[in-house]
C-alpha cells in the first residue's frame, strides 16, 4: 500500500512537504526522499527537530498544535491510518 503522501513528495520535494504538514515529518517520508540515516539523526542530535512519536518528527522548536499532533499520530498509525 502507498502512503497517502507519496505523490506530493515525488512531486513537490520533501521541503514542500514539511511546509505542507506545517513542520510535522517522518523517518519513512525522508528515507524516500533519499535522506540517509546519519542525515536525518544530525538535526535530531542537534536539538533542531524532535520526536513527537517514534520515527515521527517535528521540525521546529515551538510548541506543537492540536492538527500537528494529529497528523504526527496518523504518521506513526502507518499507511492504512486515517482520522475523522
Amino acid at each position: 500500500m502507498e502512503w497517502w503522501w507519496s505523490r506530493q513528495l515525488r512531486e513537490k520535494g520533501i521541503d514542500a512537504l514539511i511546509h505542507d504538514q506545517d513542520g510535522i515529518v517522518s523517518r519513512a517520508q525522508l528515507l524516500q526522499a533519499g535522506w540517509s540515516e546519519p542525515r536525518i539523526r544530525r538535526p535530531l542530535r542537534n536539538r533542531r527537530w524532535r520526536a513527537v512519536h517514534p520515527g515521527v518528527y517535528v521540525t521546529h522548536t515551538g510548541p506543537i498544535g492540536y492538527g500537528e499532533r494529529l497528523l504526527a499520530a496518523l504518521l506513526y498509525a502507518g499507511p492504512e491510518a486515517a482520522w475523522s
